[in-house]
């Protein structure tokens, strides 16, 4: 007689694995036992069936765990470009992905620096961070965008993007990087084909716009020349008087910008100080290179202080998606407005 029947019902409901289980053991029984074998044999070889299939359960568990968590460990660096061939006068973006399984805690990431380029350069930056549901599963993707104007016509060259990750669960710390991007600028294309039939047309709306342009002239200068009194020329601001009334109306509006707004801002009166002050040139460059060509002008110390402190700050807040407070807003632009006001 089969040992199975012998078995209590409630057996078979105790729980869904354990009756697949059961199940699989009867019907290998059946293969394997022959009803001439001695009882205590049959309920030998049964046993260790059951056991056999128990551990090929559990070993199969184990290893589906064991994959996913390496899939939720596992980060993903990727980047691509908007238009690979684009004119000189318009802007490519290149976005830059890190894309990983769980949390956006899952990983700390370091303050990412700009891509270094060559002859193209960074007219604005941008950065976001988003966590969806992706087949049931928590994926987050965050996104570093950099718009590139061309500088001439040619080949232009991105260089490699490092990112720098801590896993928050491990404590392992290690990086990814993008390969270099090559990219074409082409030069200005605006043909147009005249239609000669329109010509004598075009030619009496030029006459009679001329015409117009000259007595609307005529009387601009007759009316100036009556004047009694003409107003005294006024000298054109000096380059630090402009950037400080740029300051003034940031400062005006602090409410209401955000920090990344702020810090791009006053970053880019930085550079316009630098480039119109200095003759050097920061546009294109990595904030590294700025203070590296900062350090081999002869500057006063404290000047050079002030402007690399103002500058590290931007990349720190608009790199390291944190917030910062007014009055820390406030230092900044204290600390540019020092470097601009003239002495005394």
């Amino acid at each position: 007689m089969d040992l199975l029947q012998h078995e209590k019902p409630t057996v078979f409901h105790l729980s869904s694995p354990c009756t697949v289980l059961l199940r699989l053991t009867k019907k290998a029984s059946g293969f394997i036992i022959i009803s001439q074998m001695a009882e205590g044999l049959k309920r030998m070889l049964l046993l260790q069936l059951w056991v056999v299939f128990l551990l090929l359960a559990a070993s199969g568990r184990a290893t589906s765990e064991d994959e996913e968590t390496f899939q939720e460990a596992k980060i993903e660096l990727s980047a691509s470009l908007e238009r690979e061939q684009f004119p000189q006068n318009e802007t490519t973006t290149l976005t830059v992905t890190l894309k990983w399984l769980g949390s956006q805690d899952a990983f700390e990431i370091e303050p990412l620096s700009p891509p270094s380029v060559d002859n193209l350069r960074i007219v604005s930056s941008s950065s976001s961070v988003e966590t969806k549901l992706d087949e049931g599963k928590q994926v987050t993707l965050r996104k570093y965008e950099f718009a590139l104007r061309g500088e001439s016509q040619g080949v232009a060259t991105i260089g490699r993007v490092q990112v720098n990750y801590r896993h928050t669960e491990t404590g392992e710390s290690s990086f990814l990087e993008t390969q270099p991007i090559q990219l074409e600028i082409t030069p200005l294309t605006s043909s147009r084909r005249l239609n000669l039939g329109l010509l004598p047309l075009i030619l009496a709306i030029a006459i009679a716009a001329g015409i117009i342009v000259f007595l609307i002239y005529r009387f601009a200068v007759i009316k100036r020349e009556s004047a009694a009194v003409s107003a005294a020329e006024v000298p054109p601001p000096t380059l630090e008087e402009r950037l400080l009334k740029e300051l003034s109306e940031i400062e005006s509006g602090l409410g209401n910008l955000l920090s990344e707004e702020f810090y791009g801002r006053v970053r880019s009166i930085t550079l316009d100080y630098l480039q119109e002050k200095y003759e050097l040139s920061g546009k294109a460059s990595t904030t590294a290179d700025v203070i590296a060509k900062l350090e081999q002008r002869e500057l006063a110390q404290e000047t050079s202080g002030r402007l690399k402190e103002v500058l590290l700050a931007c990349d720190e807040v608009r790199f390291g998606f944190k917030e910062s407070s007014r009055e820390e807003k406030k230092e900044i632009l204290s600390l540019l407005r020092e470097v601009l006001e003239p002495e005394g």
